[in-house]
């Protein structure tokens, strides 16, 4: 019988954080890395998260861990959270990581990128919350919900933010039973997301 534990992520992480990271940000995997190659998306992605300062940094991210009866441990889900006021100057270090390791974008994409618009300025953004379908059901969105909000009081802020995706009406669900209230759709990327805040 397994049970869960929340804490900050680590470089050890990746290998799990990977997939869930993809599985939350699905396409746009593709358009943040500059590849389609699933090698190099990897190589990419973890320039990002062992980076300072980029949108997937390990800095921002929560880990739920499975631990079972033997003691042995597994990372069932992840989330990410930060200032939204960051957002404009995060992205633009997650290209330079990227460019590091040999990404190349035209400028226009560039600009598409750091224009894209997920959070207000004065919210803290909760961002790529997955959890793997294998631990789905015992509570685990709501645990590192829980736990990035502590993290966004204990910085000052009282509206929390998070997207859903207008054809995931599950996780919608979910962000409405912890309180969040939809009040907008925005357009990321070409995809269409319901707004969602909550006051703490």
């Amino acid at each position: 019988m397994n049970h869960f534990v929340t804490r900050k992520a680590q470089t050890e992480d990746f290998e799990q954080v990977l997939p869930l990271t993809i599985m939350a940000i699905e396409d746009l995997a593709d358009q943040f890395t500059s590849s389609s190659d699933p090698e190099v998306i990897k190589e990419r992605m973890l320039a990002a998260y062992t980076s300072p300062n980029t949108r997937f940094s390990k800095e921002y991210a929560v880990i739920v861990e499975a631990v079972d009866d033997n003691g042995k441990r597994e990372v069932a889900g992840v989330g990410f959270a930060y200032p939204g006021r960051d957002m404009r100057n995060l992205t633009k270090q997650t290209i330079e990581a990227y460019q590091r390791v040999g990404a190349t974008y035209e400028a226009e994409d560039v600009q598409r990128l750091l224009n894209s618009k997920e959070a207000q300025w004065g919210e803290f953004y909760i961002d790529n919350l997955a959890v793997y379908e294998t631990y789905r059901g015992h509570g685990l969105s709501k645990k590192i919900l829980a736990a990035l909000e502590s993290e966004g009081k204990q910085q000052g802020f009282d509206r929390i933010s998070i997207l859903a995706d207008i054809n995931n009406p599950k996780a919608k669900a979910i962000y409405e039973k912890m309180g969040y209230i939809p009040d907008s759709i925005y357009e990321v990327l070409e995809h269409k997301y319901h707004h969602m805040v909550k006051i703490i």
